[in-house]
Protein backbone atom coordinates (compact mmCIF):
# COMPACT_ATOMS: atom_id res chain seq x y z
CA UNK A 1 0.00 0.00 0.00
CA UNK A 2 2.75 2.55 1.24
CA UNK A 3 4.18 1.65 -2.67
CA UNK A 4 1.19 2.49 -4.68
CA UNK A 5 0.77 5.57 -2.71
CA UNK A 6 4.21 7.09 -2.82
CA UNK A 7 3.25 5.76 -7.29
CA UNK A 8 0.17 7.87 -7.01
CA UNK A 9 1.84 10.88 -5.48
CA UNK A 10 4.44 10.69 -8.34
CA UNK A 11 2.14 10.93 -11.13
CA UNK A 12 -0.14 13.48 -9.60
CA UNK A 13 3.50 15.52 -8.93
CA UNK A 14 4.54 14.67 -12.80
CA UNK A 15 0.66 15.47 -14.35
CA UNK A 16 0.73 18.87 -12.86
CA UNK A 17 4.46 19.80 -13.63
CA UNK A 18 3.50 18.40 -17.39
CA UNK A 19 0.30 20.31 -17.52
CA UNK A 20 2.47 23.78 -16.27
CA UNK A 21 5.03 22.76 -18.88
CA UNK A 22 2.43 22.40 -21.43
CA UNK A 23 0.69 25.92 -20.25
CA UNK A 24 4.34 27.28 -20.80
CA UNK A 25 4.45 25.86 -24.15
CA UNK A 26 0.99 26.82 -24.85
CA UNK A 27 1.70 30.16 -24.55
CA UNK A 28 5.09 30.52 -26.15
CA UNK A 29 3.73 28.74 -29.06
CA UNK A 30 0.83 31.07 -29.36
CA UNK A 31 2.63 34.16 -29.30
CA UNK A 32 4.76 32.91 -32.35
CA UNK A 33 0.98 31.97 -34.02
CA UNK A 34 0.29 35.62 -33.97
CA UNK A 35 3.94 37.09 -35.06
CA UNK A 36 3.74 34.12 -37.98
CA UNK A 37 0.28 35.63 -39.10
CA UNK A 38 0.69 39.31 -38.84
CA UNK A 39 3.89 38.29 -40.96
CA UNK A 40 1.99 36.03 -43.69
CA UNK A 41 -0.62 39.24 -43.78
CA UNK A 42 2.06 41.42 -45.06
CA UNK A 43 3.42 39.34 -47.18
CA UNK A 44 -0.08 38.45 -48.44
CA UNK A 45 -2.07 41.36 -47.64
CA UNK A 46 -5.71 41.35 -47.77
CA UNK A 47 -7.77 43.90 -50.59
CA UNK A 48 -8.09 46.71 -48.30
CA UNK A 49 -4.80 46.71 -47.80
CA UNK A 50 -3.30 46.76 -51.15
CA UNK A 51 -3.91 50.57 -50.46
CA UNK A 52 -0.83 51.08 -48.41
CA UNK A 53 0.85 48.71 -51.03
CA UNK A 54 0.83 51.16 -54.06
CA UNK A 55 1.46 53.99 -52.22
CA UNK A 56 4.32 52.79 -51.15
CA UNK A 57 7.45 52.79 -53.48
CA UNK A 58 9.18 50.20 -51.83
CA UNK A 59 6.48 47.65 -52.05
CA UNK A 60 5.03 48.54 -55.03
CA UNK A 61 5.53 45.36 -57.34
CA UNK A 62 8.07 44.13 -54.56
CA UNK A 63 7.69 40.56 -56.20
CA UNK A 64 9.82 39.35 -59.19
CA UNK A 65 10.17 36.60 -60.95
CA UNK A 66 13.21 35.17 -58.47
CA UNK A 67 10.61 35.92 -55.50
CA UNK A 68 9.52 32.70 -54.15
CA UNK A 69 5.85 34.10 -54.10
CA UNK A 70 5.87 35.14 -57.34
CA UNK A 71 2.00 35.30 -58.73
CA UNK A 72 1.49 33.56 -55.39
CA UNK A 73 -1.99 35.36 -55.27
CA UNK A 74 -4.31 35.47 -52.20
CA UNK A 75 -7.88 34.31 -52.13
CA UNK A 76 -8.81 34.55 -48.56
CA UNK A 77 -8.23 32.88 -45.29
CA UNK A 78 -7.72 29.55 -43.86
CA UNK A 79 -6.75 27.15 -41.60
CA UNK A 80 -3.25 25.84 -43.00
CA UNK A 81 -0.08 23.72 -41.90
CA UNK A 82 2.31 25.78 -40.40
CA UNK A 83 5.40 23.68 -38.72
CA UNK A 84 5.88 20.15 -37.45
CA UNK A 85 6.09 20.01 -33.59
CA UNK A 86 7.71 17.04 -32.23
CA UNK A 87 7.80 15.80 -28.50
CA UNK A 88 10.66 13.75 -27.74
CA UNK A 89 9.84 11.23 -24.96
CA UNK A 90 12.91 12.11 -22.33
CA UNK A 91 10.48 11.81 -19.35
CA UNK A 92 10.47 9.22 -17.03
CA UNK A 93 8.58 6.08 -17.71
CA UNK A 94 5.66 6.67 -15.59
CA UNK A 95 4.99 9.70 -17.49
CA UNK A 96 5.34 7.98 -20.58
CA UNK A 97 2.82 5.62 -20.39
CA UNK A 98 0.06 7.91 -18.90
CA UNK A 99 -2.80 8.54 -21.44
CA UNK A 100 -3.79 11.01 -20.05
CA UNK A 101 -1.05 13.05 -20.54
CA UNK A 102 0.18 11.21 -24.04
CA UNK A 103 -3.68 13.07 -24.97
CA UNK A 104 -2.71 16.49 -23.72
CA UNK A 105 0.57 16.17 -26.06
CA UNK A 106 -1.19 15.16 -29.29
CA UNK A 107 -4.15 17.88 -28.21
CA UNK A 108 -1.02 20.70 -28.18
CA UNK A 109 0.09 19.35 -31.34
CA UNK A 110 -3.33 19.48 -33.57
CA UNK A 111 -3.75 22.82 -32.31
CA UNK A 112 -0.72 24.66 -32.93
CA UNK A 113 0.72 22.58 -36.06
CA UNK A 114 -1.83 24.04 -37.84
CA UNK A 115 -2.38 27.55 -37.61
CA UNK A 116 -5.94 29.50 -38.07
CA UNK A 117 -6.70 32.70 -40.41
CA UNK A 118 -3.79 32.56 -42.58
CA UNK A 119 -3.99 33.74 -46.03
CA UNK A 120 -4.40 31.13 -48.45
CA UNK A 121 -3.43 31.55 -51.82
CA UNK A 122 -3.42 30.14 -55.15
CA UNK A 123 0.06 29.50 -57.82
CA UNK A 124 -1.19 31.23 -60.71
CA UNK A 125 2.51 30.50 -62.56
CA UNK A 126 1.71 27.04 -62.39
CA UNK A 127 -1.42 26.46 -61.62
CA UNK A 128 -2.97 25.72 -65.17
CA UNK A 129 -6.30 27.28 -66.18
CA UNK A 130 -7.77 28.75 -62.79
CA UNK A 131 -11.75 29.14 -62.75
CA UNK A 132 -14.15 31.05 -60.63
CA UNK A 133 -17.29 29.76 -60.44
CA UNK A 134 -20.53 31.42 -58.31
CA UNK A 135 -22.70 34.28 -59.37
CA UNK A 136 -21.66 36.80 -61.31
CA UNK A 137 -20.90 39.38 -58.90
CA UNK A 138 -19.11 36.95 -56.67
CA UNK A 139 -17.20 36.34 -59.78
CA UNK A 140 -16.57 39.68 -60.87
CA UNK A 141 -15.53 40.25 -57.41
CA UNK A 142 -12.60 37.77 -57.46
CA UNK A 143 -12.26 38.68 -60.77
CA UNK A 144 -11.17 42.15 -59.78
CA UNK A 145 -9.14 40.88 -56.27
CA UNK A 146 -7.18 38.58 -58.26
CA UNK A 147 -6.47 40.92 -61.36
CA UNK A 148 -5.39 44.46 -58.64
CA UNK A 149 -3.48 41.80 -56.46
CA UNK A 150 -1.44 41.00 -58.88
CA UNK A 151 -0.92 44.43 -60.47
CA UNK A 152 -0.15 45.87 -57.19
CA UNK A 153 2.93 43.13 -56.37
CA UNK A 154 4.80 42.30 -59.46
CA UNK A 155 5.91 44.94 -62.27
CA UNK A 156 4.94 45.18 -65.71
CA UNK A 157 8.63 43.77 -67.04
CA UNK A 158 7.81 40.63 -65.29
CA UNK A 159 3.83 40.34 -65.89
CA UNK A 160 2.16 41.44 -68.77
CA UNK A 161 -1.47 40.69 -68.45
CA UNK A 162 -4.66 40.67 -71.06
CA UNK A 163 -8.30 40.48 -70.88
CA UNK A 164 -11.10 39.51 -73.14
CA UNK A 165 -13.92 41.09 -72.17
CA UNK A 166 -17.69 41.31 -74.35
CA UNK A 167 -18.47 44.68 -75.28
CA UNK A 168 -21.54 45.13 -73.84
CA UNK A 169 -19.50 44.17 -70.20
CA UNK A 170 -16.78 46.42 -71.68
CA UNK A 171 -17.38 49.26 -69.06
CA UNK A 172 -17.29 47.18 -65.84
CA UNK A 173 -13.40 47.12 -67.04
CA UNK A 174 -11.94 49.82 -68.52
CA UNK A 175 -10.72 51.03 -64.91
CA UNK A 176 -8.00 48.07 -66.37
CA UNK A 177 -6.96 49.73 -68.93
CA UNK A 178 -5.00 51.98 -66.32
CA UNK A 179 -2.91 49.60 -65.38
CA UNK A 180 0.78 49.86 -67.37
CA UNK A 181 0.99 45.75 -67.37
CA UNK A 182 -1.89 45.83 -70.26
CA UNK A 183 0.03 48.05 -72.01
CA UNK A 184 1.46 46.46 -74.98
CA UNK A 185 4.86 48.22 -76.03
CA UNK A 186 5.21 47.18 -79.35
CA UNK A 187 1.84 48.59 -80.90
CA UNK A 188 1.35 52.30 -80.76
CA UNK A 189 -1.26 54.58 -81.45
CA UNK A 190 -1.30 58.60 -81.01
CA UNK A 191 -2.06 58.14 -77.59
CA UNK A 192 0.18 55.57 -76.53
CA UNK A 193 0.54 51.78 -76.63
CA UNK A 194 -2.47 50.01 -77.06
CA UNK A 195 -4.09 47.86 -74.24
CA UNK A 196 -4.39 44.39 -74.42
CA UNK A 197 -8.05 44.56 -74.17
CA UNK A 198 -9.91 42.33 -76.20
CA UNK A 199 -13.64 41.12 -77.17
CA UNK A 200 -13.28 37.57 -76.85
CA UNK A 201 -10.73 35.08 -75.71
CA UNK A 202 -9.97 33.80 -78.92
CA UNK A 203 -9.36 37.40 -80.56
CA UNK A 204 -7.24 37.79 -77.36
CA UNK A 205 -5.28 34.58 -78.18
CA UNK A 206 -4.57 35.71 -81.60
CA UNK A 207 -3.04 38.85 -80.69
CA UNK A 208 -1.13 37.19 -77.71
CA UNK A 209 0.50 34.69 -80.02
CA UNK A 210 1.24 36.90 -82.95
CA UNK A 211 3.80 38.61 -80.66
Amino acid sequence: LSQRGRQGRQRREERENYLEYLEQARAVLGAEEQAARRVARLASPPPGALFDVVRNSRRVWERRRSSEDFLQIRIGTGTRRCRSITVVNTGPALARADTFMTSEVEILKRRYESGPGLPLTVPLDCGGNVSVIGSRDFVLQVARLLLVQAAALHSPEDLQLALAVPEDRRDGWEWATWLPHLADQQQLDHTGPLRRLARSAAVSYTHLRAH
